[in-house]
């Protein structure tokens, strides 16, 4: 069997992995107790080798896991050398995917671009709060929207992180989302996230046109070889991961046309802290 390093076969791994963290089992007894090496198991759930139903159905039948699991990791099993992966996000945000952390987590280099929003990367509980429909009218309180997703995340840790590059439409600067306050929390927010050491901000000006690459978010993750590249595309409801040859190549030219369109860092900054004083006075 080939060694797949596809994005399907790691995070079958991960899932694994969280099977047997579920049973508080060791890497030591589970091997042992299978007549497996150690890293025969640390390969299978990094997603180093190659595996098969019967290893996945012998590992879960260790650990006891509900049979729903089982059968979805057995169909998962059968997918590992898939292109594309569409991951349902409905009542959850898109990075919560476990898919998502996975490839987060393994990442050298992170592109993302959001023309309507601030990338989820980014937000404040309460702009977040704001885009589910939370607040309306200026002065009104907004109670946090406390959550997972607004743990402290690796990616954004300049120590040990990706380089992280985010391109913002001017567009997402201009829609109040929650209220001015909320808008200018955000902006100040952003402001402070482009100190750090691996994340870089660029705004897109509305003088770029309605080029169709401006049109979709979308998202590009690089990796350490042989890691090929993957490309997230959000829909209302799902997010298609890709590492297809010619689905990476049309993000990667979107990407190449934003870094040609968007304003500097500098005079990005600039932007920001131009709309955070428009909101600031707005709010008053």
């Amino acid at each position: 069997m080939r060694r797949p390093i596809g994005a399907a076969a790691r995070e079958l791994g991960a899932e694994l992995r969280q099977e047997r963290l579920r049973a508080e089992m060791g890497t030591t007894t589970v091997a042992n107790s299978l007549g497996w090496s150690k890293a025969k198991l640390s390969k299978l759930e990094r997603g180093w080798r190659g595996t098969d139903e019967w290893d996945v159905g012998t590992l879960l039948g260790a650990y006891g896991t509900d049979k729903s699991i089982r059968e979805r990791l057995r169909k998962l099993a059968q997918r590992q050398d898939d292109d594309w992966l569409v991951r349902d996000h409905v009542g959850r945000r898109p990075e919560e995917l476990l898919c998502w952390r996975v490839h987060e987590d393994l990442a050298l280099k992170i592109a993302c671009y959001e023309p309507l929003a601030i990338p989820s990367l980014l937000q404040t509980e309460n702009y977040a709060l704001g885009l589910a429909g939370g607040v309306a009218e200026v002065g009104d309180q907004i109670e946090p929207a406390v959550g997972p997703h607004f743990e402290s995340r690796q990616v954004l840790d300049g120590s040990v992180g990706p380089e992280v590059t985010v391109f913002i439409h001017e567009i997402a600067l201009r829609l109040v989302v929650g209220n001015e306050t909320v808008m200018h929390d955000q902006l100040m927010h952003l402001n402070f996230q482009g100190d750090r050491e691996n994340v870089r901000l660029r705004i897109v000006p509305s003088s770029a046109g309605a080029r169709s690459a401006l049109r979709r978010p979308g998202v590009l993750m690089t990796f350490v070889e042989p890691l090929k590249s993957l490309a997230c595309l959000e829909t209302e409801s799902a997010v298609v991961f890709t590492e297809q040859e010619q689905a990476v190549s049309a993000v990667q030219e979107k990407f190449d046309l934003l870094d040609e369109v968007a304003l500097g860092e500098d005079a990005s900054r600039d932007a920001l802290r131009h709309w955070a004083d428009v909101y600031d006075n707005a709010s008053r």
